[in-house]
């Protein structure tokens, strides 16, 4: 014998609502796949209300089976309608490897060449200390500003390039303090950074002047080659991390070779000012000692 239990068939109908939302929160995928799947549930629960249900239980097996799904439905309920669904995105690092550092110098300027040279540097995002000579700045004292506004570092090479150790300690006091000066009334504050022409220094001196004592590791010798070939040889044959390089803005050639080496060298080396040099490694520079490179 068949019962017809119209009381489930009832509940069923209470239950509808609560079981597509269910559904919503089983199927979160995608909106449309959201609307669809409850869509469907609700046509398909909704048929089987419209009809009698015909159930061969027992009726104290039903109301059981109904007071558990309605459990069911208030913890459904309690959780958050939008599951909670990690993403893991692989990230892949980038990893920077830091250049090498190499302090780019030029003696016996400014000169006609060196407002070129400064343009070069700028394009190449490079910087370099200039060792001056006091008695050339008077007629090309634009590039002095230009490359101390451009970044680059002002230092003294005495007023008349005469070797040190051919002066009397007043005399080579009174070089870099008139070179000093010349360069401040430019509104251009130098580097307490002095560079003895020729590289001529003794003890005596280097105890008397008050000043850091820039000499160099490696030397282009542009001064005497004067071909662009060589100079840059000279440099790929010896350059290194920390190095002191000398050059001499006052030649073309020296000009056109800075202008080859260092998008060929970029990659690799980082060209710097001698007290970036230093200060980059957190490294003090003193005064009445000398320096040849960082390490």
């Amino acid at each position: 014998m068949k019962i017809i239990n119209k009381r489930k068939t009832k509940k069923w109908s209470k239950l509808l609502p609560y079981l597509s939302l269910y559904i919503m929160c089983l199927t979160s995928c995608t909106s449309v796949t959201n609307a669809n799947v409850s869509n469907n549930a609700d046509s398909t629960f909704e048929s089987q209300a419209e009809e009698d249900v015909i159930v061969s239980l027992p009726i104290s097996e039903i109301e059981e089976q109904e007071e558990t799904e309605l459990n069911f439905q208030e913890e459904c309920l309690d959780e958050p309608t939008t599951p909670n669904i990690q993403i893991l995105e692989e990230t892949e690092d980038e990893v920077v490897e830091e250049r090498k550092l190499v302090a780019l110098t030029f003696d016996d300027g400014p000169s006609r060449y060196t407002n070129e040279l400064i343009e070069i540097l700028n394009e190449n995002d490079a910087h370099a200390t200039f060792f001056l000579i006091g008695q050339n700045i008077s007629a090309n004292s634009d590039a002095v500003i230009n490359a101390y506004e451009s970044g680059n570092e002002i230092a003294i090479h005495t007023y008349s390039h005469t070797s040190f150790t051919n002066m009397t300690i007043e005399e080579v006091l009174s070089e870099i303090d008139t070179t000093r000066s010349i360069i401040e009334e430019l509104g251009v504050e130098p580097a307490n950074l002095v560079r003895p022409p020729y590289g001529s220094i003794n003890s005596e001196l280097v105890e008397n002047i008050n000043a850091s004592l820039i000499l160099w590791n490696v030397d282009t010798e542009d001064w005497k080659s004067r071909d662009v070939e060589s100079i840059k040889v000279e440099v790929y044959d010896a350059i290194s991390e920390g190095d002191i390089i000398l050059f001499h803005d006052a030649y073309p050639t020296t000009i056109e070779a800075i202008r080859e080496l260092l998008p060929e060298l970029s990659d690799e080396y980082e060209f710097v000012t001698v007290s970036e040099l230093f200060n980059r490694q957190n490294v003090e520079l003193e005064n009445h000692v000398k320096y040849y490179r960082y390490k």
